[in-house]
């Protein structure tokens, strides 16, 4: 398994623009869209605490028949309409304690969701170094081994001609061996970095 190094400047060129990077993660980031509907949710509660130091004003009505002979029941009929009006006095501090704590829900939900931006803002840069970090290692295992490949290559020629002996071809042998499987394994470092870092802009699944 191999990767074209063309790969990184194409790759690179979109992760350029690091500010715009945090917005794009913004809009797709599920964690902060989260954040942001638990603020809506705490301001709500607020507001609905906060109403019990309004006055309320209740209508009701009703309509009806009645009468003292069952055969005349439709002829008197009723209709009642009524307004109530509650003003709040004094109810212990209860509704204060309750917007009290409704005002510590939103200041820690507003909290949280900052900390959501400033986490996601630190997850873009450190995936970012992160592939820089792959990138680099992934080109040197594939130097290592091309020169692994050309060492073991000309141990057999030596080998063939009677120049070396069989230990040196082994040595060589088991050196290629290695460097692909390092190679092999900063590929795999390599797409993981790939994937941390749509992770952190919230597109891994699109």
């Amino acid at each position: 398994m191999d990767i074209d190094t063309s790969e990184f400047r194409s790759l690179n060129a979109q992760y350029t623009d690091f500010n715009g990077l945090v917005t794009s993660a913004l809009a797709n980031r599920p964690d902060y869209l989260a954040s942001i509907e638990e603020v809506r949710s705490a301001e709500e509660s607020e507001t609905i605490a906060r109403s019990g130091h309004l006055p309320t004003l209740s209508a009701n009505g009703s309509y009806g028949y009645g009468h003292e002979e069952f055969g005349n029941l439709w002829k008197d009929r009723s209709f009642d309409l009524g307004l109530t009006l509650s003003v709040p006095i004094f109810r212990g501090f209860s509704v204060q304690t309750q917007v009290e704590q409704a005002q510590v829900l939103r200041k820690n939900s507003e909290e949280q969701n900052q900390q959501a931006r400033r986490q996601i803002a630190v997850d873009i840069r450190k995936s970012l170094f992160d592939l820089e970090t792959a990138e680099k290692q992934l080109a040197v295992t594939q130097k290592a081994v091309a020169s692994a490949d050309m060492d073991r290559k000309i141990a057999e020629e030596k080998y063939t001609l009677g120049a070396s002996t069989l230990l040196d071809l082994l040595v060589a042998t088991a050196n290629y061996t290695t460097a692909l499987s390092n190679k092999v394994n900063a590929v795999m470092g390599y797409l993981l970095a790939k994937k941390a870092v749509e992770y952190s802009l919230g597109t891994i699944s699109r």
